[in-house]
């Protein structure tokens, strides 16, 4: 082997694929999931859910040119998204919570309302039971 054939193979073994899979298989992979997001979205209504899933379709512009620019770019990209979307689920979440908070405030108030309903009956049902057991005592001492 000659110098330019070991530079030929030299080439040729740094030039691999940033996938493990082909060009085809990455498009449908993130069809797939593009796919699951948008309808997560449409059925949760959660943003971060078009956030990674704007960061799944940016990830085929990987393929578009070999341009180390483009490469760094589209991953601080990708980094801006991710953190936007952890930030967006955590905003999202705290307000949920929020808005949950006054309807578990009224359960609370209604459960406590009924314990406390719950109570009296019971304190009238022995009120009840002891006049009747006291009549009962007055009934069988008149009758002696």
């Amino acid at each position: 082997m000659n110098f330019t054939e070991n530079l030929i193979t030299l080439t040729q073994a740094q030039e691999t694929s940033l996938f493990p899979f082909p060009f085809s298989t990455h498009i449908i992979f993130s069809c797939i999931a593009i796919a699951f997001l948008i309808f997560q979205f449409v059925r949760e209504k959660k943003p971060y859910q078009l956030i990674i899933s704007v960061g799944v379709a940016l990830s085929l512009a990987i393929w578009i040119s070999d341009n180390r620019t483009l490469f760094y770019a589209i991953g601080i990209a990708e980094a801006l998204l991710l953190v936007s979307a952890f930030v967006t689920a955590v905003v999202f979440k705290h307000k949920e919570l929020e808005e949950e908070t006054p309807e578990t405030a009224k359960n609370e108030e209604n459960s406590t309302e009924n314990a406390q309903e719950a109570d009296e009956t019971a304190e009238e049902a022995k009120e009840d039971e002891l006049s009747d057991a006291s009549e009962t005592d007055t009934d069988t001492n008149s009758g002696e």
